[in-house]
């Protein structure tokens, strides 16, 4: 893999990103936040309530509990549907077959086009951060740890996005599947409520969700120092997984089915 070929494709996704600055933060940022206000205002009535807690969320530290979910749903949101829009934009311009057969490999379209699409998610993601940490401060070691959990999740989730990009070039209806697959994993992932509150035939299917235990491990670790070293391994094996199955997949798909929709 080549950085100068990686960092070519980050730029140019950088840029289309950058165009329109009005559009940018109104879609960057405050979109994001309408759910994390609402469940802020959930939270906040239950507590003053009189109640003491929701599985691990109390009135300590549900404000911190919402800003990581948020950024982390972001990214999800994001990096779900990056790579079916930026093939989308090519197949649209038709410089999409000329994208495909250039001297970059898919692991380097995929990082560089990761790494362009980090614009649309990092303004959000360091507000919540640092609101995260003036409230609830934690060390260095377990701060980078953090980042690197949070970058294995993104990981994850272009592979992910890779299979999208590769169905919906060959037929964007199945955008439609896609989309409601990304529901289903946000559902599941617990964002912005603590896995006791589903029911309990849905939290196995929780449990076994790798953005999830992204999830879990971020919160532990921030909010009560508890280092979940089974879902940092889980977590890593699915992102270096999710790369090499996406590109498998989307070879795969795209041999058989082909582009279609010019």
């Amino acid at each position: 893999m080549k950085a100068r070929r990686v960092l070519a494709i980050a730029r140019k996704e950088m840029l289309l990103r950058l165009r329109f600055k009005w559009g940018y933060f109104f879609e960057t940022i405050s979109t994001p936040m309408r759910l994390a206000v609402l469940f802020l205002f959930i939270y906040g009535g239950f507590f003053s309530s009189g109640a003491s807690n929701i599985g691990s969320v109390n009135e300590g530290n549900y404000i911190v509990f919402i800003l990581l979910g948020m950024a982390l749903s972001d990214i999800l949101n994001t990096g779900f549907n990056l790579m079916a829009r930026s093939f989308l934009w090519e197949k649209f311009w038709q410089t999409i077959h000329g994208f495909l057969i250039s001297p970059a490999t898919k692991i380097e379209l995929i990082c560089g086009i990761g790494i362009g699409g980090l614009v649309d998610s990092l303004p959000l993601l360091v507000v919540s951060m640092a609101l995260s940490f003036f409230l609830m401060p934690i060390s260095t070691a377990n701060f980078l740890c953090v980042v690197v959990i949070i970058l294995f999740a993104y990981m994850m989730i272009l592979g992910f996005s890779f299979i999208n990009a590769a169905f919906v070039l060959s037929n964007e209806n199945f955008s439609a599947v896609f989309n409601f697959a990304a529901l289903v994993m946000i559902f599941m992932s617990c964002f912005y409520y603590p896995i006791e509150s589903l029911p309990r035939f849905l939290q196995p299917l929780a449990q076994i969700n790798p953005v999830y235990h992204a999830n879990i491990f971020i919160k532990s670790l921030w909010i009560f120092g508890v280092f979940e070293a089974k879902s940092l391994v889980y977590v890593f094996v699915m992102s270096v997984l999710s790369l090499f199955f996406g590109v498998y997949v989307f070879d795969r798909v795209l041999s058989r089915m082909g582009i279609q929709g010019y």
